[in-house]
């Protein structure tokens, strides 16, 4: 909650519009499977190696409290109750399915799934054609950025090459926001934050 509000309070003072998700539900069921979930009465080891079990309720709650910041932001989308929802009508037909391999990290459907209810939130069509080529050009452009930010704020993620500066991931992002602009057949400024 804390972080949040301070992210609000930023971003107002930004002037920056801020949108805020309730949380993915946390699957014990799946977190069981790989074998993620921390022993009943046991401490948790160090190092988010297992979960506690009853992980969802504290999500649920601080759902709720997600809920209640609508006022206070440009918008909240609840996306815990469809995916939970969903999940549960699932597990009536196949008491394994799963919308996630740890409990926490969405699989494919999971995704799209996700991206679903963000549209509908947003009052956009379910379906929309792209050009041929236009995804691996998001791709790329949200790949250069990630690299780009996860170096500058000094995170030590193994990469296979030297990411780039924020600058160069930056310039990068500009040149491939201008051909995913030509793509639409649209006009739009460079992609800086």
């Amino acid at each position: 909650r804390r972080g949040i509000n301070t992210i609000i309070r930023k971003a107002d003072a930004a002037g920056v519009k801020v949108i805020l998700l309730t949380p993915f539900p946390f699957d014990a069921v799946a977190a069981g499977k790989k074998g993620s979930l921390a022993q009943e009465g046991g401490e948790l080891p160090a190092g988010f190696k297992a979960i506690y079990p009853d992980y969802d309720k504290v999500l649920e709650r601080y759902s709720k409290w997600i809920l209640k910041q609508g006022e206070r932001v440009s918008k909240v989308v609840d996306i815990r109750t469809p995916i939970t929802d969903y999940l549960e009508e699932k597990r009536k037909e196949d008491r394994d399915f799963a919308l996630s391999s740890d409990g926490v990290h969405m699989n494919a459907e999971g995704q799209v799934l996700t991206g679903k209810v963000l549209l509908k939130a947003w009052g956009l069509p379910e379906k929309v054609a792209f050009p041929e080529g236009y995804y691996e050009l998001v791709r790329a452009r949200m790949g250069v950025l990630r690299d780009g930010w996860l170096a500058h704020v000094g995170h030590k993620r193994p990469m296979n090459k030297k990411p780039p500066t924020l600058e160069e991931a930056f310039a990068t992002a500009a040149e491939l926001e201008e051909k995913i602009n030509a793509k639409l057949g649209a006009v739009a400024g460079p992609a800086t934050p």
